[in-house]
């Protein structure tokens, strides 16, 4: 018999949200945005039983997960090869004698670069300006990251294409949260990424699916919450505190019989 697909998006869909509560006063002059963000928090869950999801790659597989995570001062940063390739200075040497270095596109999430700037003029936003990479050591001073791991049941059928298929964000009305972005990462180098404006996604771009196939055999997609330098709301004198930030997202899988 013909093997047929047959898409059931109602049976594969994974909810997923997360919280980022951003307090205090912040100060920005001439230098990076500096945010204090004590926590971001993820939970989900799957209204299909043969679709399970767990925080470790050895965890307890489920229908719902639950995590944490937390950051202070977190700063302003874009991603330099994902999108599209971005020059950077490699070294504070690099940069004083003005010699860029062209990155070639990530292949996971270990791959992917980041990049800071500075900007001598508080009305300016990151993106007039060459950035600086971040050293790996400190990208979480930069970015939020969470480990997902994705499965289907022993007794079940394969999944085909998981995508993060929608996002919703909460930031109040503080412009500021209109830099922020939440870049999904799979193992395979495929993206998705959705930008944000007025409290609403205003796009989201990248590749068709973050993997082609869900088996038994459990897959990794790192989600990155950050703020990016690059957009025009991230600048010095946009900055006003931002109370929380919250962002929920919707997976899903095509069913294969």
């Amino acid at each position: 018999m013909k093997k047929t697909k047959v898409i059931i998006p109602a049976l594969g869909i994974l909810l997923l949200s997360t919280a980022a509560s951003v307090t205090g006063t912040v100060a920005w002059f001439s230098a990076n945005v500096d945010i204090d963000v004590s926590s971001m928090s993820i939970s989900a869950k799957t209204v299909a039983p043969f679709l399970l999801a767990s925080d470790t790659q050895n965890g307890t597989y489920d229908t719902s997960v639950s995590v944490s995570a937390s950051a202070s001062n977190l700063l302003l940063v874009t991603p330099l090869n994902v999108a599209s390739n971005v020059d950077y200075y490699a070294t504070a040497t690099a940069k004083q004698n003005g010699e860029t270095t062209t990155p070639t596109k990530f292949t996971n999430i270990a791959s992917v670069l980041w990049g800071s700037a500075y900007s001598s003029q508080t009305g300016d936003p990151e993106s007039a300006n060459v950035t600086t990479l971040v050293a790996s050591a400190n990208v979480n001073k930069y970015v939020l990251m969470q480990e997902i791991w994705f499965k289907v049941a022993d007794n079940s059928v394969n999944g085909s294409n998981l995508s993060a298929n929608s996002a919703t964000f909460n930031a109040g009305t503080n412009s500021i949260a209109d830099s922020g972005r939440a870049l999904i990462i799979s193992e395979e180098g495929k993206y998705q990424l959705f930008e944000l404006a007025n409290g609403e996604v205003t796009s989201k771009t990248g590749d068709a699916a973050l993997y082609s196939e869900i088996t038994t055999t459990a897959k990794k997609v790192t989600i990155c919450f950050y703020f990016d330098g690059t957009d025009e709301a991230a600048y010095t004198a946009n900055a006003t505190d931002l109370s929380a930030v919250t962002a929920s997202f919707a997976f899903g899988i095509d069913n294969e019989f």
